[in-house]
């Protein structure tokens, strides 16, 4: 059979075949198959397995780590024929995330020398099984008989703001330590112009570096969201201008 014949085969194949839809169907019926998910891993597993039906050889799996995101509320606005607002969620709940190097190492020391390790998220208190899984994954200590993951709507005050929920650990605890990436993550009243910001930090000065450890994060946080004066109503293009004009000034 030379080449031309082959092409001919095979597309007909392609057209006429009904195992070809069969496998979509199947693949569909797993579910959104992100990166990570029980969809993903059982599309993975049929795929595979097919593979070997077809009798190709040397069909494996190659394990590899990768750097996972949540995604969480989201909402659709209609504005024409009929306005309409349609909101829903995206869970991604099993992912392989890359942690800082040392932070399990040091948590787990901490634990062991007697120290509850709590965790302080704004994830959506609806994330929480899956927030605490992939903790508990990646070797983070949690303790079974404590709520030591502290989500965002947990309890009716616990907002993005996340000052109440350090005075609710400091109501039982002596807080030893603050470790975080964002501003938020030590203190409160922080939807502030960025000078004000810087001093608010300033009078703090004595804390960093000893009781607060802050992490660089230059990919998002509250410091993005200063350069446009919190205002999330702003149309993309004016909070992209607004980012640009503040990094670029003298």
């Amino acid at each position: 059979m030379n080449l031309s014949s082959l092409d001919k085969t095979l597309i007909a194949e392609t057209w006429t075949s009904r195992e070809l839809y069969a496998n979509l169907e199947t693949l569909c019926e797993f579910g959104s198959r992100f990166a990570g998910t029980p969809s993903e891993i059982q599309a993975r597993d049929f795929i595979a397995e097919k593979f070997r039906a077809y009798g190709l050889s040397n069909v494996h799996l190659d394990p590899f780590e990768y750097l996972g995101w949540w995604r969480g509320t989201c909402a659709l606005n209609v504005v024409a024929p009929q306005p309409r607002s349609v909101h829903f969620r995206v869970e991604i709940t099993d992912l392989n995330q890359q942690t800082i190097a040392g932070a399990v190492d040091f948590t787990r020391h901490a634990r062991r020398r007697g120290v509850e390790v709590f965790f302080v998220t704004n994830r959506e208190a609806e994330l929480e099984p899956a927030t605490r899984r992939n903790l508990e994954q990646a070797g983070f200590p949690l303790n079974p008989q404590l709520d030591t993951v502290l989500t965002k709507g947990e309890k009716p005050e616990w907002t993005s703001d996340k000052s109440v929920r350090r005075r609710d650990v400091a109501a039982r605890y002596r807080i030893l330590l603050l470790c975080g990436d964002d501003l938020g993550d030590f203190l409160g009243g922080i939807a502030v112009p960025p000078a004000e910001r810087q001093a608010l930090s300033a009078r703090y000065s004595a804390n960093w570096g000893t009781r607060w450890i802050i992490l660089p994060n230059a990919h998002y946080g509250s410091w993005e969201d200063a350069l446009y004066g919190f205002d999330r109503s702003l149309a993309d293009h004016v909070i992209l201008e607004r980012k640009y004009e503040a990094l670029t000034r003298d």
